[in-house]
């Protein structure tokens, strides 16, 4: 079934629409054509098109990387040992490449889709909940926002760690970041999926903060064998979320407004206070050896955050514990967070280094009919 662009969100074409990818991986078709109103993380909702191309290459070299330094069962027991209602199969998460398209999905800011959401619906069975992650727009935003700043403030031993230990496993690095970035959001008090835990009543900002870092926490900390991704994690945060609105606001960007924003602020000055970053001979340098330790902390922190926002019983208490933390963590001005002073220095020297790289598809959507 052919879906027509619309301007407005259409519960028909959203349920064909998802009918038709469901289909398209159940039968592992390499390209995908994906068309519908799309309500993604960072852009407002919109109507979009694309022509994907499904990775199953870079599926499976993640997990024959995975074999070489360990087992993917040993690494999720980690996670179930945590919470033991963790599903120890690999999640419903699939690479994807961006080949054509308009609209939010070519967009460059978006770096995955979770379904059915991504189409504005909601869904009680297991088997409607999966989701892409963009390897070639997390590609993009690392050519040409998140190196070119590290190396306009960093030193060179740095820059040459982060190149040489992310360059060449970029790719594997974002997918296998995205696999245990879903498997975490399934366990704890801040998961998400497949439903919240009935204690939390936090919603908005304040759940997207918290959710989000001890996701990316966990698997920062708990995949040692994997020191790539605490690198990504740790670049990423620094140099592209909290930079996106420095241009219009300098001493805040988004960090009020998105919860990404505000981890990037939060991990600043957390690397700073246990020494993963440090500056000599006016440079900025981090110690890579310093990363697990750092996001290990974190996590205990969020758990015994956790503890707290449980034993209260209503939205009002939970949302006052979390701004008090929030507070404690990240400086405020006239009620507003504000970047830590370093950071915006940095910010500042990479002005002309775009917050948005833009991503320009490769193809047309003329290839439609082949990826019908």
């Amino acid at each position: 079934m052919k879906i027509q662009p619309k301007n407005a969100w259409n519960p028909i074409a959203a349920q064909a629409a998802m009918q038709k990818l469901k289909g398209a991986l159940e039968s592992q078709k390499l390209l995908i054509q994906i068309e519908g109103y799309f309500h993604l993380t960072k852009t407002a909702p919109a109507y979009g098109n694309a022509i994907l191309l499904r990775d199953l290459d870079l599926e499976s070299l993640t997990r024959e990387w995975i074999e070489e330094r360990s087992s993917f069962s040993e690494l999720v027991t980690k996670y179930v040992r945590l919470d033991n209602s963790v599903s120890s199969s690999w999640p419903a998460h699939y690479p994807v490449r961006t080949l054509a398209g308009s609209g939010p999905l070519t967009s460059g800011s978006n770096i995955f889709m979770f379904f059915p959401r991504a189409l504005g619906l909601e869904s009680d069975k297991e088997e409607d909940y999966f989701g892409f992650e963009f390897i070639d727009i997390w590609a993009n935003i690392f050519r040409n926002t998140v190196f070119p700043c590290l190396c306009r403030a960093f030193a060179p031993a740095s820059q040459f760690e982060a190149y040489s230990r992310l360059a060449y496993h970029l790719d594997r690095t974002v997918y296998l970041a995205s696999v245990f970035h879903e498997i975490g959001h399934r366990l704890g008090s801040f998961r998400v999926s497949p439903a919240r835990l009935p204690e939390m009543l936090l919603t908005g900002y304040h759940f997207d903060v918290l959710g989000e870092l001890m996701t990316d926490s966990l698997l920062a900390s708990q995949l040692a064998e994997f020191p790539e991704l605490a690198l990504f994690v740790f670049l990423q945060r620094l140099f592209w979320f909290p930079r996106r609105g420095y241009a219009n606001a300098p001493t805040m960007a988004w960090v009020n407004s998105d919860g990404d924003s505000w981890i990037g602020a939060y991990l600043w000055n957390r690397a700073r206070k246990n020494g993963t970053l440090y500056q000599e001979g006016g440079c900025w340098n981090f110690a890579s050896e310093r990363l697990t330790e750092l996001f290990s902390s974190i996590v205990q922190d969020l758990n015994a955050l956790s503890m707290q926002l449980v034993a209260v019983s209503t939205v009002e208490a939970q949302e006052a514990i979390v701004q008090a933390w929030m507070e404690s963590e990240v400086d405020t001005c006239d009620g507003y967070f504000v970047l830590p002073t370093e950071l915006i220095e940095i910010y500042h020297v990479c002005q002309d280094i775009p917050e948005f790289p833009p991503y320009c598809p490769p193809l047309s959507m003329h290839a439609e009919n082949q990826a019908a």
